[in-house]
């Protein structure tokens, strides 16, 4: 009779499927186990890489994260099942002396051969078809927008410098007035304000406009990035060179367009190009539109680029009780469609010069006013004429709120008389209407 091998139990002919235990798995069927366990490993990470709009090529953070995913999966299933599905699946199992042992059964070696392959290519297409909806990776559609210009019986819109651009900005929508706000930030004398806020009527939806930056990655490449998100071609929208490109430029396109940590959906993304391209290359609107939905509103990002590379964002964002979002998303589209963008700021101070020559009338305190002085900050950011120009109109508006104490500035007016103050410190701190202008404030009530 012939003796079992230690650490083995062979079954009898009349054992069905002649199941033998072996006390070490073989290094083959472990890996085999972890192929069939990859969906669950491998979908789950890419799902909230999707969702969240994160970079593809992860973070230490993120692949700490994801380690931490598997070994809670792995453990999770350990300690409710005994086992992981793929362990299961190969008969990879813990024995009373907690070791592990597998059960060979080789007339089911092949199906198991075949179903750990079919899961391996169902979580490839799942992969593929997932990161193929991830903003980074969408190929961008072409859409040529017809410019806006204003008719001159349309007097609701009035042209304005933003930074490098000149278009249309509207002051009235409804009859109410539109409020333009400059919130204090680190930038003049040396480098421009940080940002604009529009405020649009009725539904209070804030339209945010960025100071443009010029990134390394976008310096004189408008050309090429436009081909690597516009290209039919799988090869090269997948290619080495594309795929660093679009690594590098998608954290900048999406810069603080979501609150961090917040889900989105819906991401779509748009090639603009405004007029013909036979049209002065130099002066029309190009870039790139990018929208997608949070739980509570949908945002839309239109980031302009200069064939120098530089780069200045438009950001929209529409409250989702907001009753009727297309108003303000025409708006949006009417001030995009109006732009003309250059790369140094003659064209803008070809209309400051107008300006001044138009400026016979005294400076009123309204809101198209406040807009116009806000847009000279844009242009000239080191000239404290324009802060202090700025902080007294917003100050002439507080006097005024016992007449009107509906007047929808009323809510900006404070805080733009002392972010304007500000600036005027930090432009010319010697500046002696600073103190005129910390005298009238603590004259004001509610200062």
């Amino acid at each position: 009779m012939q003796t079992p091998v230690e650490g083995s139990f062979e079954a009898g002919p009349n054992v069905r499927g002649h199941a033998t235990f072996q006390k070490n798995p073989t290094r083959w069927k472990r890996l085999l186990a972890l192929l069939a366990d990859s969906p669950i490993h491998l979908l789950g990470p890419v799902f909230t890489t999707v969702v969240l709009a994160q970079p593809l090529i992860p973070s230490l953070k993120t692949l700490l994260l994801w380690m931490a995913w598997s070994l809670v999966f792995s453990f999770g299933a350990v300690l409710a099942f005994g086992q992981t599905f793929g362990q299961r699946l190969w008969g990879i199992q813990r024995n009373e002396q907690g070791t592990l042992e597998v059960r060979s059964n080789a007339g089911k070696n092949i199906g198991n051969l075949l179903v750990t392959t079919f899961l391996i290519i169902v979580s490839a297409l799942t992969t593929l078809f997932l990161i193929e909806y991830h903003p980074m990776l969408q190929r961008f559609k072409l859409d040529i927008l017809e410019p806006y210009r204003p008719a001159e019986t349309e007097l609701n819109f009035s042209t304005l410098p933003m930074y490098y651009t000149l278009g249309a900005f509207p002051h009235l929508i409804e009859g109410q007035p539109v409020t333009y706000q400059l919130p204090y930030g680190k930038g003049p004398p040396d480098h421009f304000p940080p940002e604009i806020l529009m405020s649009l009527p009725p539904s209070g939806n804030r339209l945010v406009i960025s100071g443009p930056r010029t990134p390394k990655m976008f310096r004189g490449r408008r050309s090429k990035i436009r081909q690597c998100l516009l290209t039919e071609d799988f090869a090269t929208r997948f290619s080495i060179r594309c795929l660093r490109l679009r690594h590098s430029i998608f954290p900048i396109l999406t810069e603080n367009m979501i609150p961090e940590g917040t889900p989105a959906r819906d991401w779509s993304a748009r090639w603009i190009e405004v007029g013909s391209r036979v049209e002065d290359s130099e002066t029309r609107a190009v870039g790139v539109e990018i929208s997608a939905t949070t739980p509570d509103s949908t945002i839309h990002r239109m980031v302009l680029l200069t064939p120098e590379g530089s780069q200045q964002n438009f950001t929209l964002k529409i409250r989702t009780l907001t009753k009727t979002p297309q108003k303000d998303f025409e708006v949006f589209e009417k001030i995009v469609r109006s732009l003309e963008v250059s790369s140094r700021l003659e064209p803008q101070l070809e209309w400051l010069r107008a300006q001044t020559k138009d400026s016979a009338s005294p400076l009123s305190s309204s809101a198209e006013s406040i807009a116009k002085i806000i847009a000279k900050t844009t242009i000239q950011p080191g000239n404290p004429e324009n802060y202090f120009q700025l902080s007294e109109s917003s100050l002439s508006i507080l006097k005024q709120s016992a007449k009107t104490p509906a007047n929808t500035a009323l809510a900006s007016a404070q805080p733009q008389a002392l972010a304007a103050l500000k600036y005027l410190k930090d432009v010319a701190p010697s500046d002696p209407r600073i103190k005129t202008l910390e005298q009238k404030m603590l004259g004001i009530q509610g200062f």
